[in-house]
Parts: C-alpha cells; sequence; structure tokens
C-alpha cells in the first residue's frame, strides 16, 4: 500500500504530493515494511458501444491493456532493456553515492512493479507520434495533448499521456492480437514520452528498438528539459 501511494503522489506533477511521497516513504521505513492490501478483481474499463462505434469511424483502432507489470513482461520473455539502475551492489562508496544510488534503485523497483492501467486503449495509427511535439518539455507536452482532448469531441473518451508500462501492454498486447508491429523500422526508434516519474526532476522515457521480428524498449529516464522525446497520445474511456 505505501508504495503504491508513494509512487501515485510522485506522479501527479504536484510539489505538494511530492512533499507528501516523501512522507510516506519515511512511514514505509519506519515500519520497515509495506502494507499488503487486498483487492477485488476489478473489471477492464472499456469504451461505451456509441463510443468505440464513433472511434473506429474515425480510423482508432481500440487494444485492451490488461493490468501488467514490467516485471510480469519480462517473465514472459519480452525484450525490456533498462538504463535505469537496478542493482543495489553497483556502487560501494561514498557513502552519499551509495544512498543516492540505493533511493534510485528502490524506485525502480517500484517502477517495474506498477501494472498498466486495466482498461482499453486506442490511438490513431497514421499519427502515433506528434512530430510537432519533439524536443518539448513535459509540462508542454501535456498542453499540447490537453490542447487534443479539448479537440476530441467524443463522449466517453479522453486523450492522455500513458504511463511507461501502459506503452509497452499497447505495443505486447497489438502485436501478439494482430501480428503487426506499432513501429516496423527495424532500428532504434524515437523516445515516447512517459508521465512515469523515478526520482526528482526526471520522469522515463521509452526508447523503442526492434529485433527479430518482435517489439523491444529500453527505458531511460532524464530530465525532459535536456532531451528531445515525442508524445504517442493515447486516448482511453473518460
Amino acid at each position: 500500500m505505501f508504495d503504491r501511494l508513494e509512487f501515485g503522489l510522485q506522479n501527479t506533477g504536484s510539489s505538494k504530493d511530492k512533499f507528501l511521497a516523501s512522507a510516506v516513504e519515511l512511514l514505509r521505513k519506519i515500519r520497515g515494511q509495506d502494507i499488503p492490501i487486498k483487492e477485488e478483481i476489478p473489471e477492464r474499463k472499456g469504451f461505451s458501444e456509441e463510443t468505440q462505434r464513433q472511434l473506429e469511424g474515425l480510423g482508432y483502432e481500440i487494444i485492451p491493456l490488461n493490468d501488467k507489470t514490467i516485471q510480469a513482461f519480462r517473465a514472459e520473455g519480452r525484450q525490456i532493456r533498462s538504463s535505469l539502475p537496478e542493482d543495489t551492489e553497483k556502487i560501494i562508496f561514498p557513502p552519499r553515492w551509495v544512498r543516492d544510488h540505493n533511493q534510485r534503485v528502490r524506485k525502480t523497483q517500484q517502477l517495474l512493479a506498477t501494472p498498466s492501467r486495466f482498461s482499453e486503449v486506442t490511438f490513431y495509427p497514421d499519427k502515433l507520434l506528434l512530430p510537432e511535439s519533439h524536443g518539448l518539455t513535459l509540462n508542454e507536452h501535456r498542453q499540447r495533448v490537453g490542447e487534443l482532448n479539448a479537440g476530441l469531441h467524443i463522449e466517453g473518451a479522453q486523450v492522455v499521456i500513458g504511463e511507461a508500462v501502459d506503452y509497452l501492454g499497447l505495443v505486447f498486447n497489438r502485436l501478439d492480437t494482430s501480428g503487426i508491429s506499432l513501429f516496423p523500422e527495424k532500428k532504434l526508434g524515437p523516445g515516447i514520452r512517459t508521465t512515469t516519474p523515478t526520482w526528482e526532476g526526471e520522469t522515463i522515457v521509452l526508447l523503442f528498438y526492434q529485433r527479430q521480428r518482435s517489439d523491444a524498449f529500453i527505458l531511460d529516464s532524464y530530465s525532459g528539459d535536456t532531451r528531445s522525446s515525442y508524445v504517442m497520445p493515447l486516448v482511453v474511456p473518460a
């Protein structure tokens, strides 16, 4: 429960929520372990028949996301590499570096264990990436997606920037159901902005590549003000 709450607070973009996330982290350390929570299995959130009809009429392709984690995708044999620190043994000294490194490792492990949304999602096949979104900051990306959302005019649907694991689920599920890759180029593809935080000032960017007829991703983390990436808008149930 602590892990999920802290991760959610870190992800809102609010400085107040980041402060609360630090408090939750402190509670977890004092207790020494997380609090397990029992949840009823929810039904997947989907579009209404009318909303689905409108979206498909405009060329949107609807794909289900199955509440899977990056750990689960890896266990299935999916190719997901990471530039994020996942090993607490890589840095030995000095002590401050160890603390910083271990903090980043814990954030990465939390990311790997966070599930995707349990929902239908859709995208416009001919406009996967917004060309004018290249090189913008996260806040500018959010503004552009907000403009897209305001212009959608389909009841029961909204445009969002997804989490890292949402994009992984989208690509892998589409590949499984249709055998068609979202990104057919057999080379390192564009950086895709997500809203998934790792540590202060940084977000996850997915770098796509394709090898041996399978989709794969590299998880990378950096400040949106210093690197370039695109937005791949997702349309989800409102």
